[in-house]
């Protein structure tokens, strides 16, 4: 475990890191844990735990609002038994002015507890471009992103596999507070017996952009949702069950269209391997995310430049031609 408390900027490139704790460790900790005053950068890193721990944890301190970024990273965290501690966090960031994670893969696996892929709170901007994020709790609940009172949340081209028990829940972008949503060509497959794409709980709901997003559900009895948001000032619900119905969204909705589902025909997504083929209805159906989000980046992927052929595919993969 590496610990750093008040420094100035922190430059992490290149490390490699095999972290598991004796024991039962001590829960809510992570191999890395900084508190930067200004940055911290992890670049081209390769992460793997077992057991209590989680990989990356950031946190601002007093008035100091860091930044964290995580480019090019290699991420896994894992239990191998059941138990004591009820959550695991693998990338986690307090009181930040800005998070980015892009163009890393975050692979996550419990016997029997709770999983947050990336967890950020109090975290104002938060940009996440590019990732393939995998996450399968086998006897409890998985969540891939959990944010709450970010000012910005935009997610652009992730493709995303995600696994809970069967008689557990499973989010993929769960939001509070937040003041923008920009959600843009994101891929998704799930297997579990509940699974909601956007899930939002705030006194306001936020303005919502979400373009070309696939969602696809194939666990029993799959009570899947793309989307349920709820305004706790008036006590709504707003639930779409299905693509077309969100798609026709009229909840604080800027932009929504485009959204579908369908089997991805992703090479193998629970190894994070989320390389398509031309059959794939991936291929083609996305759109340029630059008249939404201004993120370096965006014209690139895992396999490539974008587009290839003259349209954007969804999520993190580009099929080259």
């Amino acid at each position: 475990m590496i610990t750093f408390v008040s420094g100035g900027s922190f430059l992490v490139d290149g490390f490699v890191i095999n972290a598991t704790p004796v024991g039962d460790g001590v829960p809510e900790r992570a191999a890395f844990e900084l508190t930067p005053t200004e940055r911290a950068d992890f670049r081209r890193v390769r992460i793997a735990t077992t057991g209590l721990i989680g990989a990356i944890a950031v946190s601002g301190i007093n008035d100091d609002r860091p930044s964290m970024s995580i480019i090019e990273a290699r991420v896994s965290c894992s239990d191998t038994s059941l138990l004591t501690s009820s959550l695991l966090e693998c990338v986690r960031g307090s009181a930040l002015e800005h998070a980015q994670l892009a163009f890393s893969s975050f692979r996550t696996n419990s016997v029997g507890r709770n999983l947050h892929v990336v967890e950020l709170q109090d975290v104002r901007h938060i940009d996440i471009l590019n990732n393939a994020f995998q996450a399968s709790s086998m006897d409890s609940s998985s969540r891939i992103v959990v944010a709450n009172s970010p000012l910005v949340f935009n997610a652009i081209a992730n493709s995303i596999a995600i696994r809970s028990a069967s008689n557990s829940y499973a989010g993929v972008f769960e939001l509070g507070e937040v003041g923008s949503i920009v959600l843009v060509n994101n891929a998704t497959q799930g297997w579990s017996a509940a699974t909601v794409w956007l899930f939002e709980n705030s006194d306001t709901l936020g303005a919502l952009t979400a373009r070309n997003n696939h969602f696809y559900e194939t666990g029993t009895p799959a009570m899947a949702a793309f989307a349920t948001r709820f305004n706790r000032s008036t006590v709504t619900t707003y639930t779409s069950t299905g693509a077309a119905e969100f798609n026709a969204c009229s909840m604080q909705c800027q932009d929504v269209g485009g959204n579908f589902a369908g089997d991805p025909l992703f090479t193998g997504p629970e190894q994070a391997d989320f390389l398509v083929s031309g059959a794939s209805p991936l291929v083609d159906a996305g759109v340029d995310p630059g008249p939404y989000v201004r993120i370096p980046g965006v014209g690139f992927s895992f396999s490539g430049t974008r587009p290839q052929g003259g349209l954007f595919d969804v999520g993190a993969y580009e099929l080259e031609f």
